[in-house]
């Protein structure tokens, strides 16, 4: 019960700190005991008891349709070892135009948590999935299904495939069964009790890996200048001082992903109710967390590290190149495992559930009790993990198989999320339609870059090039950045069905005679099977809100 409560949060944050104070003891006083690196395990291990101690068999604590701490654990996500790696890249690599890709990463995430998670709860529902369907129907449900898992599959991917770099940058650990531990943990943290117990992780974990992005630039900053303040490099030009501009159609069209994918990303758009609490000071200490990256980039410019050849290093050596002691040093390497276990816990236990629920329960086995459910959930867990290993431990991409990611929540969740869930005539017909339009540009642009290079020189669509966001395919367009384009062309099928449908005449009644009074209240046939609801106006709270049909 006092896991239930969230009482674990302190003691996580205790037990890191004690580690920390180890760590600097040792540092000074010596040991011949090779502690150090046991102890980068301590918040993971803290993060993983935070977890098992909110297990649970219940289907609704599973599939996340009452979590834990559901208003500030997602945004755990904004500061995934992934995102916290990237960003300082980002700067490394364009300079200005990097800060501001930062900048619109946060701006997807402010429209997630503020926007976008509040309208999908006063659905009711636990998916974004789920959400989808109450107002659209079945057949988008089930294609939003598809968008958040070939979104959330390519991210977990990326995501394991970083865990092996962390720990021989920051460790030393070479071993392949080093990654596959952290992996590990993070599957049988979402094992314990689905969205609820990876939820736990995260609410206990997010001070953690704030204090261990926060602390290391901090200290560096004394020493350099003697205000221990990790926000300094923003004033300072030598952090932005890029090698290369990078082009305005690149900036654009990375904006764009990020901004929109962020946005209805499916761990970060989760529906949460109005009483959920914790997204605001969440959100304001993610931020501070990513405002750090320009000291990074810094730091690693005057150490000599190349964005272009070592940009992980930027980072991942950052305790070695400004001499660091073991205990900040120790801190940033167990926060980025920590991060990546959290962002991989949260991920995988959100594909177990609309996996579950969105596919399994209404395609599959409609009439299946809810524990079979949350067995299936479990069992969609185990896959997703086992294939996301696979995947970022097999030499793919680690930044091609995030955008890629992005690109199917931005073409396939996009459009409908951030446009036409605020059209009140959005129809059934439109919402199906933009998402298979999205989908399958994404999906045919990769087909072409992946299988086919060759056909798009040969028809005089673009160069054939490999770029750090894949190979080039549909008008040499990099296939990570697929979803900037499909976003676009979702939009246009969406506002095209939806205003030439509002454009075109009213039917005729054709049941000549009937009194005019019966005639209003007689129910208007369904143009689709099955039919959610018959009202025409906008959405009321009920238990099928704001479906609208022809």
């Amino acid at each position: 019960m006092a896991a239930e409560r969230g009482n674990l949060n302190g003691a996580v944050f205790a037990l890191v700190l004690v580690a920390v104070g180890i760590t600097a003891a040792i540092d000074r006083f010596g040991t011949p005991l090779p502690l150090p690196n046991f102890l980068a395990a301590v918040p993971l291990a803290a993060g993983l008891a935070s977890a098992i101690g909110a297990r649970s068999l219940v289907h609704g604590d599973v599939v996340g349709t009452r979590p834990l701490a559901a208003g500030s654990a997602p945004c755990a996500i904004l500061i995934s070892a992934l995102a916290f790696v990237a960003a300082p890249i980002a700067i490394g690599l364009g300079g200005v135009a990097g800060l501001v890709l930062v900048a619109c990463f946060l701006a997807g995430g402010a429209i997630a948590l503020f926007g976008v998670a509040p309208a999908l709860g006063r659905t009711g529902a636990a998916t974004i999935a789920g959400a989808v369907r109450s107002r659209f129907g079945p057949a988008a449900g089930l294609l939003a299904a598809l968008a958040c898992l070939a979104a959330l599959l390519p991210l977990l991917a990326a995501e394991a495939g970083l865990v092996p770099v962390i720990l021989s940058e920051t460790l030393g650990l070479t071993i392949p069964a080093a990654s596959h531990v952290v992996i590990g943990a993070a599957v049988l943290a979402a094992l314990a009790g689905g969205r609820r117990s990876a939820m736990a992780m995260a609410a206990g974990l997010l001070p953690v890996l704030a204090l261990a992005f926060l602390v290391p630039v901090a200290v560096a900053e004394q020493e350099a200048v003697g205000w221990p303040l990790p926000w300094l490099a923003m004033f300072d030009g030598r952090a932005f001082a890029a090698p290369t501009a990078m082009p305005a159609s690149a900036s654009i069209v990375l904006a764009l992903l990020l901004i929109v994918g962020i946005a209805v990303l499916p761990t970060l758009a989760t529906p949460v109710g109005a009483r959920a609490g914790g997204r605001r000071w969440t959100f304001v200490l993610a931020a501070a967390v990513l405002l750090a990256a320009p000291a990074y980039a810094l730091y690693g410019r005057l150490a000599g590290i190349d964005p272009a050849t070592d940009p992980a290093g930027l980072v991942l050596n950052f305790a070695a190149y400004t001499g660091l002691g073991a205990a900040p040093a120790l801190l940033l390497a167990s926060g980025l495992v920590a991060a990546a276990a959290v962002a991989l816990a949260l991920g995988l236990a959100t594909f177990g559930a609309i996996f579950a629920e969105d596919v399994y329960a209404r395609h599959g086995e409609p009439s299946a009790p809810p524990g079979r459910r949350a067995f299936i959930a479990r069992l969609a867990i185990l896959a997703a993990g086992i294939a996301a290993a696979r995947i970022g431990h097999s030499g793919a991409g680690i930044a091609t198989l995030a955008a890629l990611g992005l690109s199917f929540a931005a073409a396939g969740l996009g459009p409908l999320l951030l446009a036409g869930w605020n059209i009140p005539t959005t129809r059934s017909a439109a919402a199906t339609a933009t998402i298979s339009a999205g989908l399958a540009f994404v999906a045919l642009n990769g087909a072409l870059a992946a299988f086919a290079p060759g056909l798009g020189a040969y028809l005089g669509m673009g160069r054939i090039a490999q770029t750090v966001l894949g190979p080039t395919g549909w008008l040499g367009l990099p296939l990570g950045a697929s979803g900037s384009i499909g976003a676009v062309i979702g939009l246009a099928v969406l506002l095209t069905m939806t205003f030439a449908r509002r454009g075109a005449p009213p039917a005729v009644n054709d049941q000549a005679g009937a009194p005019d009074t019966l005639s209003a209240l007689a129910p208007t046939p369904a143009t689709h099977s099955p039919p959610i609801s018959a009202s025409p106006s906008a959405p009321q709270p009920s238990s099928n809100p704001g479906v609208l049909h022809p």
